[in-house]
């Protein structure tokens, strides 16, 4: 298939979401969240009845328009995600339909989490809970054999880490622009991350992880908190602790950490393997997630 007839069915899978969405009405109101610290994608439908029908009959109307929406609804939702450095899930989707079609079809299986009417009777929400891990990443990151991370050649003294816990709260220099004509910006949470170190060497990335470890956790774990520990069934307890030193990409997905803080990871088999089982945890700046009706 062409990039151009690619991108026609793709604005014609636009076109049908939208078409959808609206064929409830103007009462049909749809938010999603992205918790990350959770790795969930949370979607909310609601919809007013009014004086239209008896509850219990809108009720059963609207489960049965989400049996045949739910698609085009998650859909509508994932698309603003960002996939990687360069891209959103939609920009991806716009390349290559058929993961358009594996989307559609991961929502089309879905059962909402719950379904209820309001306590006033005017109105049903139903809400789904989409893991990210593996049911949306394991669309975009297909392999089934990871590509060995870098060797360091050079002897470099260290010790056998559990994993690798990286600050990068606050703001950083955007690697590659000029600092004078650009303003410091915060991380941003992703599905597909990478790991450079500051000379611009790969340290690690979704193509050097066993698809086991990534159906299990993702690419790479984020939180909030400096209570690692927390997370210890990822990152252990004696993990290699290292602050970012810029952000990378267009979507500033990528972080920079130190040269021998990468060269401690990557000196080692045993250190390695900890790319390949994803055990890095990201401390960030996360939006909270709203309480959910």
């Amino acid at each position: 298939m062409s990039r151009r007839q690619t991108g026609v069915l793709a604005s014609l899978f636009i076109i049908f979401v939208s078409s959808g969405l609206c064929a409830q009405g103007d009462s049909l109101e749809t938010s999603s969240w992205i918790d990350w610290k959770a790795g969930v994608l949370i979607i909310q439908v609601k919809r007013d009845i009014g004086d239209e029908s008896s509850p219990g009959k809108a009720r059963a109307a609207f489960e049965e328009y989400l049996q045949r929406e739910i698609g085009s609804i998650l859909i509508g939702a994932l698309y603003d995600i960002i996939l990687d450095s360069y891209r959103t899930v939609k920009e991806a989707v716009e390349r290559d339909t058929r993961l358009l079609a594996a989307l559609v079809d991961l929502g089309n299986r879905a059962a909402p989490s719950y379904i209820h009417l309001t306590t006033t009777l005017d109105g049903v929400t139903a809400v789904y809970e989409f893991d990210l891990y593996p049911d949306v990443l394991q669309i975009f990151a297909d392999h089934s054999t990871p590509f060995d991370p870098p060797l360091e050649l050079d002897f470099v003294p260290t010790i056998e880490y559990s994993g690798m816990v990286i600050y990068a709260k606050g703001e950083f220099p955007v690697h590659g622009e000029d600092p004078a004509h650009k303003s410091p910006e915060s991380f941003r949470p992703s599905l597909m991350p990478k790991l450079f170190d500051t000379e611009m060497e790969l340290v690690a990335e979704v193509g050097m992880m066993d698809p086991e470890y990534l159906a299990e956790w993702g690419t790479f774990g984020y939180t909030d908190t400096t209570d690692y520990l927390k997370h210890k069934d990822r990152i252990g307890v004696t993990p290699l602790f290292t602050m970012a030193r810029a952000v990378f990409g267009d979507n500033r997905t990528d972080l920079l950490i130190p040269v021998d803080a990468a060269q401690k990871i990557l000196a080692t088999p045993a250190n390695r393997e900890l790319i390949r089982q994803g055990r890095i945890l990201i401390i960030c700046d996360i939006s909270e997630i709203p309480v959910i009706d």
